[in-house]
């Protein structure tokens, strides 16, 4: 999921405060569930957080896995992340 030379970790994590999803290129409030990863790209150190709806739109990417640009899900996928935010976001109603 995250583009890098070199593989660090990651984790899935509630956040504390907001955060900005790669894949959709939002912006998440604190207490949102995200993965986080983190690693080494172009020599720089990156950390990277995705958003429930992009961990489940991803496998649906065709483009090259290494190279997902800053809110390419929703760009690329506009309807069917469209349609898996709503089942990410009705999940969540139905667990309150």
């Amino acid at each position: 999921m995250m583009m890098s030379d070199h593989y660090f970790d990651s984790k899935t994590v509630t956040t504390r405060k907001p955060h900005h999803c790669h894949g959709c290129n939002r912006d998440l409030p604190p207490g949102s569930k995200m993965l986080v990863c983190e690693g080494i790209q172009d020599g720089e150190h990156y950390r990277g957080y995705w958003c429930e709806t992009c961990l489940q739109i991803e496998p649906q990417w065709t483009g090259n896995e290494d190279e997902i640009p800053e809110g390419g899900f929703r760009d690329e996928l506009p309807e069917e992340w469209e349609e898996c935010r709503k089942r990410v976001e009705d999940a969540k109603d139905g667990d309150k």
